[in-house]
């Protein structure tokens, strides 16, 4: 289990917590009917969004960005903060409790998607999945955040979004 916190202080001597941060994308083609998913080689917990861990010290944009480049080649910059979900600590995977971002990113382009191609170190699996399919391709905890981003998206806000209870 990671360091739950971390001395940062110097001069109070206070103890600041230790959380993860994730960046992700809301990557749709251009109509906004689909949204990009992908399948970490990594894990088997199936398909999730682009993006991935911020590392320490780093801006949540510029992680976003870097993730996107790692995992697509795309080129895209994290647009407005769409969700901000807090999510548990995983205990049995050394994972403490954090936030998700989910950032707009810049919508695909005509055969944008179609010519990605995996880095296998970092995917197995890209899918462009229908909004109506979300559910059925993706956990439920996954599938709430597509569809609280796209709610978001549409009306110009941003959410956010408590632990199931």
């Amino acid at each position: 289990m990671p360091e739950l916190f971390v001395d940062r202080s110097h001069e109070s001597g206070r103890l600041w917590p230790r959380r993860a941060i994730g960046a992700l994308a809301l990557l749709c083609d251009a109509g906004g009917h689909r949204v990009a998913l992908v399948e970490p080689a990594y894990h088997t917990r199936g398909l999730i969004l682009i993006g991935g861990a911020v590392e320490e010290g780093e801006d949540p944009r510029r992680a976003l960005s870097r993730e996107i480049d790692e995992e697509t080649r795309l080129q895209r910059e994290a647009g407005r903060l769409l969700v901000t979900e807090y999510v548990n600590a995983e205990p049995g995977r050394g994972k403490p409790d954090g936030l998700n971002l989910v950032f707009d990113v810049e919508p695909l382009g005509p055969g944008e998607w179609e010519s990605v191609i995996l880095a296998r170190a970092e995917l197995k699996e890209k899918r462009l999945v229908p909004l109506a399919d979300v559910e059925t391709c993706t956990e439920g905890l996954l599938a709430r955040r597509i569809k609280t981003a796209m709610r978001a998206r549409a009306a110009g806000t941003h959410e956010y979004l408590s632990p199931p209870e």
